[in-house]
Parts: C-alpha cells; sequence; structure tokens
C-alpha cells in the first residue's frame, strides 16, 4: 500500500511539474494594446495588429522603486543596442494617471512608448501578478506572429533574442541614409504619420540618393495605406460597416491625408451615414465619458454597466467591444487586483 501511495504521490508530483513546464513557455493570442491616444506618451496609439512582423517587448515596472528608477539609463543603453533589429521596446506603468507618467518619463528620460495603464487592465490582460514594491517589475513579449510569451529579467538579451525570432523589416536599414533612419523607424512600426514631413523633404532633396531612399519609404507607407483601405472595403461590402469604419478610424489616425488613396475621404463621408456607424459613434462617446468617470474614481453604476454590456454584445470583435470590456474589467475603486493570475512574480537579481 506504501509503494501504491508513493508511486501516485510521484506521479502527481510529475504531472504538476510538467505543468509549470508548460506554464513556463505559455503563449498565447496577445491581448489588444490601448487604442485611446491620452493613455500614450512618447508615441501614438500601437495595436499588435500594426505591429505585427516585429518583436515587442513589455516592460512592466513600479515608479515609485528608487532601483527601478536608477535602472532607466542602463535601459535605454541597452535597447539602443538593438537599435538595428526589428523589435520596439515599451515600458507600462499601472495604477498613474497619464499626466503623471509623462513627468516620470521626462525625469528618467525614457523615449520607450509609455503606457499609462490607469485601470490595470492591460497588466491584467497580460497575465502580469500586481506591479508594486513587492514585485517590481515583470516582462513579457510579443513576438513576429502576434503572440505572447513570458519573458525573464534576469535574462535580458536571451529574451530579446526569442522574441526576435521571426521579426524582419519591411526595407533593409542597410539601404537607408542615415539622415532618413527616424523616418524609416517610425514606418517600420506603424507611425506613418510622424515620417510624412521627412518623407516630403528628402522627396524634393536635389541629393538623388535621398530621393530614391524618400521613394521607397514612401511606397511602403502607400501600401500599407492601399492594403489596410481594401480591408475596410471589404468590410463594407461584407455588411461589416461599423469594422469598415474602425479601419477608416485607425488610417486617419496613422496616416497624412496625402498618403491616403484618393477615395478615402468620400468613402469615409458615406460609411459615417450608415446606422451601426452612427450608433457606433454615438456607443464611443458613451463610452468615453465613462472611462473619463472611472479615471477620476467615479464608480461603475448599474446603468453604465448595462451600457458596456451592449457595446460589448452589439460590437462584437471590435475595438470598440474591447475597450467597453476593459472598462467592465476594471476593479472596484479601493480593490486590489493581487489574484496570483498564472505567472510567477518575478524576483530580480542582484
Amino acid at each position: 500500500m506504501y509503494n501504491r501511495c508513493f508511486l501516485s504521490g510521484f506521479r502527481f508530483i510529475s504531472l504538476f511539474a510538467s505543468i509549470l513546464t508548460i506554464g513556463s513557455s505559455f503563449a498565447a493570442e496577445a491581448p489588444p494594446l490601448p487604442s485611446d491616444p491620452g493613455v500614450w506618451i512618447n508615441s501614438p496609439p500601437l495595436s499588435v495588429q500594426q505591429l505585427k512582423g516585429k518583436a515587442v517587448f513589455l516592460y512592466f515596472f513600479e515608479e515609485t522603486c528608487p532601483r527601478c528608477r536608477e535602472k532607466w539609463p542602463a535601459l535605454m543603453e541597452k535597447s539602443a543596442a538593438f537599435k538595428d533589429q526589428p523589435i520596439i521596446f515599451i515600458a507600462v506603468n499601472s495604477g498613474n494617471a497619464p499626466s503623471d507618467l509623462r513627468e516620470y518619463a521626462r525625469d528618467v528620460s525614457c523615449t520607450w512608448p509609455m503606457i499609462a495603464d490607469v485601470d490595470h487592465s492591460l497588466e491584467k490582460a497580460y497575465d502580469v501578478n500586481e506591479i508594486s514594491l513587492n514585485n517590481i517589475l515583470q516582462t513579457r513579449f510579443i513576438s513576429s506572429d502576434g503572440s505572447m510569451h513570458l519573458g525573464d529579467w534576469n535574462k535580458f538579451d536571451e529574451t530579446i533574442q526569442d522574441a526576435l525570432k521571426g521579426a524582419s523589416w519591411k526595407l533593409d536599414p542597410a539601404n537607408v541614409p542615415d539622415s532618413l533612419r527616424e523616418a524609416w523607424a517610425a514606418i517600420e512600426f506603424g507611425n506613418y504619420k510622424a515620417s510624412g514631413a521627412l518623407l516630403r523633404k528628402s522627396l524634393n532633396s536635389p541629393k538623388k540618393e535621398l530621393q530614391e531612399a524618400a521613394k521607397r519609404l514612401q511606397e511602403v507607407v502607400k501600401t500599407a495605406a492601399t492594403d489596410d483601405f481594401e480591408a475596410a472595403k471589404k468590410a463594407s461590402e461584407d455588411e461589416q460597416h461599423w469594422r469598415a469604419y474602425e479601419i477608416c478610424q485607425r488610417l486617419s489616425d496613422h496616416f497624412t491625408p496625402a498618403d491616403l488613396p484618393s477615395d478615402f475621404a468620400e468613402f469615409k463621408k458615406t460609411l459615417i451615414k450608415e446606422p451601426k456607424v452612427k450608433t457606433g459613434t454615438a456607443a464611443r462617446r458613451t463610452l468615453d465619458g465613462i472611462v473619463k468617470g472611472l479615471n477620476a474614481g467615479k464608480p461603475l453604476n448599474k446603468k453604465f454597466k448595462a451600457q458596456l454590456e451592449k457595446m460589448v454584445s452589439d460590437f462584437e470583435d471590435s475595438d470598440l467591444a474591447r475597450d467597453a470590456q476593459a472598462a467592465l474589467d476594471r476593479p472596484d475603486e479601493g480593490s486590489s487586483t493581487k489574484s496570483g493570475r498564472g505567472f510567477k512574480t518575478e524576483v530580480e537579481s542582484e
């Protein structure tokens, strides 16, 4: 009997160890990043879809930790070592207002895109145990196929190399003049609008090499805009008018008017007249008002909760639905978000 009990216990321990091993290599579709421009610092909103093909390193940090604050110069230096690699570094801080985080980013000279995860929803979505002075940092990465993975702060370079597997550039940086590198980087990571002024200037340059490089970059921008516009038109043809409208909104946010197809403005103008789009834009205004109230500490009452639930139901698989669900998932004011949601707390090595 003792042997049977021992063997049963051994099998259970082996099974548990296997589960832990599987958990350590966890990969799942990456949750969406916030679409609200107000919570992004140093960058317009970036989406997982927009960043597909690239690696994304997410650094969840505690802003009140003195040692974390001291790390920023070294972090900037480490990330700079990968400036020629197809990876973007994004910092995430939970529980603070964007204005406070903007000031913090200036103080520590952080140039990474930074997200103010005011309600801890991104922290929760990425299965991060609540960041605090007892758990000062966590890392995740999104690989080129859009899947989320657990990173290891104590193996920074190894984590970056894992993240970079399969990632690539749209245009080889070796063919980009130094004076266009900033525009090239913006284009590669989906911030097309930021490249506009420099591209226009370079297209009129007397230097042929600069002109040709600018033309190649402009072609990448126009191709991306055309592909997204075709997706919007296809969605409209399929009677998915709200999906088409959201794509058009992203196009307006990320591209200059000169980069968009000639019939874009008229298409969007027609789309706005669709009943579903009218309902959706009204719902978006309602959602923005609810979120503003939640950020100010107001509770989520029954009326607001019902409105949010209706958005999730009526606009399934849309940015509006995801943002409404994020508002529903926000913890009650004053409640703890610690829940031991799966990944171990990361302990920093000395």
